[in-house]
């Protein structure tokens, strides 16, 4: 086994439960429809974070051919997952109660965006160490979390209910742009 499969089973596994959070989250919404209290910005947030689970995923394979650990690697590839995770968990319907997502956004959003900002520079910080310590990474790769994080952040600290939806849609939208690079890299670069 490659230092690289070894890493990213840890991550994966780490994705996996954050992917299943949100998902169980949905299928709540599906069983309770009827009890439901649905918010925009809620399922916004819940389509950037389950984007940004599957991206985190994606992008780890353009470091396949890594063949040493670090302390930086190791690092990253278990705190960043775990950051994700609890954002997937602090999104995601309770469980065992009418969903009311708008009371859920309003109790919880400073928590996901926070660790969404926290995200951004923990991405950022990492693309600039890869940049030397691996391999180069290209600027818009570096420049995305970034902008990921800027614009958690703002979430995280402005409450008005018109920034939380423009935010989510601005994520959910970098998030399919990212998607979508990340799996053209794959079709046609591996």
């Amino acid at each position: 086994m490659s230092v690289f499969e070894h890493l990213i089973a840890l991550g994966s596994f780490i994705l996996a439960l954050g992917i299943a959070s949100i998902l169980v989250g949905i299928a709540t919404l599906v069983h309770r429809r009827a009890e439901a209290r649905l918010s925009a910005a809620q399922l916004m947030w819940m389509a950037a974070i389950f984007l940004e689970l599957i991206n985190f995923w994606l992008g780890a394979y353009n470091y396949r051919n890594v063949r040493e650990a670090s302390y930086v690697t190791i690092s990253f590839v278990v705190i960043y997952p775990t950051l994700l995770f609890l954002q997937a968990a602090l999104v995601a319907p309770e469980q065992g109660q009418p969903p009311d997502l708008v009371a859920n956004h309003q109790r919880n959003h400073r928590y996901y965006a926070g660790l969404a900002a926290v995200c951004g520079a923990l991405g950022v910080g990492f693309f600039l160490w890869a940049n030397s310590a691996i391999n180069p990474v290209p600027a818009p790769v570096i420049a995305l979390p970034a902008l990921q994080g800027s614009i958690a952040l703002a979430a995280a600290i402005i409450s008005a209910r018109w920034l939380q939806t423009s935010a989510a849609a601005l994520l959910v939208l970098l998030g399919v742009a990212n998607f979508v690079g990340a799996t053209w890299m794959l079709v046609h670069l591996a």
